[in-house]
């Protein structure tokens, strides 16, 4: 870009990290290449106002006053949030842990014996 005469300041960022959390696998870098060249694309094209999206099974451009016209909201019966529940990953909506996991599919509670006093 710098060479093409971006005079913008340029940094590198590591998309994974960003979009989905922690260190990048395989399918990350993928996906972060994909974004990039679509974003690329867009660029030469003077395609703008647009944001790069993965709509399956293609790397497409969606307009940003599309994205932001409508909040997207998650259903609380939604099976990735059942998921999440269900392995006590805790979305601040309610209590969490594997106990609420446990309730949501009727699983016994787990009762963990009190910690020996040290002292004793």
């Amino acid at each position: 870009m710098k060479q093409a005469g971006c005079e913008e300041d340029i940094r590198v960022s590591i998309l994974g990290h960003l979009q989905r959390g922690g260190i990048p696998n395989a399918y990350d870098r993928v996906l972060a290449t994909q974004f990039g060249v679509k974003a690329f694309e867009m660029i030469l094209a003077q395609d703008y106002g647009k944001m790069v999206a993965y709509k399956h099974p293609l790397i497409t451009a969606i307009p940003i006053k599309d994205v932001i016209s409508a909040y997207n909201v998650i259903k609380m019966d939604d099976q990735l949030l059942r998921t999440a529940r269900g392995i006590g990953i805790c979305m601040g909506i309610e209590p969490c842990g594997f106990n609420t996991a446990a309730q949501l599919y009727h699983i016994a509670p787990v009762h963990r014996p009190a910690a020996a006093d040290p002292r004793h």
